[in-house]
């Protein structure tokens, strides 16, 4: 059985508050999701 676990960032969290679970990986991620988000009109 697989689980997928979803997180969800919001403007009140820092990536210090997810500790080592925030890896070099999401961080990449984290950063084009909000590169995308600030080219949307």
């Amino acid at each position: 059985m697989r689980f997928m676990i979803i997180v969800r960032a919001t403007r009140d969290s820092e990536a210090e508050d997810f500790g080592a679970e925030f890896t070099p990986e999401l961080r990449e991620q984290e950063a084009r999701l909000r590169t995308q988000n600030a080219a949307r009109p």
